[in-house]
């Protein structure tokens, strides 16, 4: 399962940096769609350890406040 998991990551990736480097509003959309759904599918495909980072990380950083959009 690592290696799906890994493809849909990098095409996550390069449709994220192809969308913020494109000038067209369509193809921002649509780069934009596909990286979301690659991203998603990364997360169905990545074992539980990477699916409890990706949830326990945030919560952790909002609880010592080292990354919270409050912060001033």
């Amino acid at each position: 399962m690592l290696i799906p998991s890994l493809m849909s990551f990098g095409i996550a990736t390069v449709t994220a940096w192809a969308s913020i480097n494109t000038e067209e509003e369509v193809g921002q959309a649509a780069l934009g769609l596909v990286s979301v759904l690659s991203i998603i599918l990364s997360l169905f495909f990545a074992p539980w350890l990477i699916k409890l980072l990706v949830i326990v990380i945030p919560l952790l950083l909002e609880k010592f406040k080292l990354f919270s959009p409050r912060r001033s």
